[in-house]
């Protein structure tokens, strides 16, 4: 795989908006899913990565340095593909009319 090292690219966005809102419950508000489904992503982030990326109070949620530089790379490959799709997206459209055998062939 050429790409042997990526975490599993579903615990991204979570991941993602969990460290921008210091707060599962708010990232899980902005991508429409549970606060439990968001912790499960990051969970599994984290085992994938080896790593805590959070420092965990009673109510507290402290996303650690390397999470921080994670998101930060995270965050700028999203606003990538956000870009690309969005060129993609305002692109002519392509002719996809079904091609059509002449009747005098």
């Amino acid at each position: 795989m050429r790409w042997s090292s990526l975490p599993p690219p579903h615990t991204l966005l979570p991941f993602e908006a969990t460290v921008r809102h210091a707060s599962m419950t708010a990232a899980a508000r902005e991508l429409h899913v549970t606060h439990g489904a968001v912790s499960r992503q990051v969970q599994k982030l984290e085992r994938s990565l080896g790593v805590s990326l959070f420092e965990r109070g009673a109510r507290s949620l402290r996303p650690t340095p390397e999470a921080r530089q994670l998101a930060a790379v995270v965050r700028d490959a999203l606003d990538q593909i956000d870009a690309a799709a969005r060129q993609t997206s305002d692109a002519p459209p392509r002719d996809r009319s079904p091609c059509r055998a002449s009747p005098h062939s």
